[in-house]
């Protein structure tokens, strides 16, 4: 065994039970930890069990702090505590928030591609351990992760002009599946993974090119040498470990039909309706250590600091949490903040 991946709810006892888990395996063995703790999507009327999840939130990104080598928070809402809030735009999708089969399927895509760096066989020299080490810098153990799906490649278009055209219209590259976060790429550690642009994709021959001649990125040769030009360019002050497969992500049934009809069977965008049954898509994900995640502590700790007596709180005063303990807590919250903002470093 060479390390451990884990995902956990994160908002109900799940999450005391699942890092008491990590805890002990933490103790048992000398391996890197990865945890992708899970928040729920679906919007629903506001509760007295709202801030009660908050703090189940807080108390378990806590302890992953203390036994995991790298985790990230995972949600298909922008907010993630409190309200769900609104669903996550990816363009080319038309899925319900509200349907765990639709959100289930992304973050299972998402997690599939981002994987890829150390589980495929093509990738032998890569381990979840080398992905902790290049994140983990400095105490930041929490990261955010990123998806886009379909990765944009355009009917009869090449991944030169794709590109080209990302970095002029200023599009983002990809979506945020973290709550709180948007993840512009900029001063960050980050490892991605494209899959399913072949090479025959990457530009066209000389006696076809044309304008793409003209274009830096035609001396590439290949799909990784001409996606990590890109990166070098659009991520200013970043660090990217970048993996790439030609294989698509296949999507067959029982993949939810989350597609929208401009999207042909082989994942390609057009601009009309094509009425096609997708079978395979591109994917780009990733999981960046970005300075943005201050965000993230900074609004959890803002969303508890108005409660002034845990002991409002049945269940948690029950099970023995003190008000030290809480307020312990609200302070990891406010130093991993400060550890992510960028003048910190």
């Amino acid at each position: 065994m060479n390390c451990l991946q884990v995902l956990l709810d994160s908002t109900d006892a799940f999450a005391g039970l699942s890092t008491s888990c990590i805890e002990h395996l933490h103790d048992e063995y000398t391996k890197s930890i990865v945890a992708f703790p899970l928040i729920e999507s679906r919007n629903s009327k506001p509760s007295a069990s709202d801030h009660l999840k908050a703090v189940n939130i807080a108390l378990c990104y806590q302890q992953l702090n203390e036994h995991v080598s790298l985790y990230s928070p995972l949600s298909c809402g922008e907010n993630g505590w409190l309200s769900s809030g609104a669903p996550r735009v990816l363009p080319y999708l038309t899925y319900n928030q509200d349907l765990r089969y639709h959100t289930s399927a992304l973050l299972a895509t998402t997690l599939d591609t981002l994987t890829i760096r150390y589980r495929h066989k093509q990738h032998t020299m890569s381990s979840l351990s080398d992905l902790c080490a290049d994140l983990n810098k400095s105490g930041r153990k929490a990261a955010a992760t990123t998806l886009s799906l379909p990765f944009p490649m355009t009917v009869k278009r090449d991944l030169i002009d794709i590109l080209d055209d990302l970095e002029n219209e200023s599009t983002p590259l990809w979506t945020s599946l973290t709550p709180r976060v948007t993840v512009s790429g900029d001063s960050c550690m980050q490892s991605l993974t494209l899959r399913g642009v072949r090479e025959d994709r990457l530009k066209r021959p000389v006696p076809e090119a044309r304008k793409q001649m003209a274009k830096p990125a035609y001396r590439c040769s290949t799909v990784h040498e001409m996606m990590s030009m890109y990166l070098a360019y659009s991520c200013h002050a970043s660090a990217t470990h970048l993996t790439t497969l030609e294989s698509g992500l296949k999507v067959s049934a029982p993949f939810p039909k989350i597609f929208k009809d401009n999207i042909h069977g082989n994942g390609d965008i057009a601009g009309w309706p094509v009425g096609e049954e997708v079978k395979s898509v591109p994917v780009l994900s990733g999981i960046h250590s970005t300075p943005e995640l201050s965000r993230l502590f900074e609004s959890l700790h803002d969303s508890l600091a108005s409660i002034k007596n845990i002991k409002r709180f049945h269940a948690l005063a029950d099970s023995g949490l003190e008000q030290d303990d809480f307020k312990e807590c609200l302070d990891h919250l406010l130093d991993s903040k400060e550890n992510y903002e960028e003048h910190f470093v």
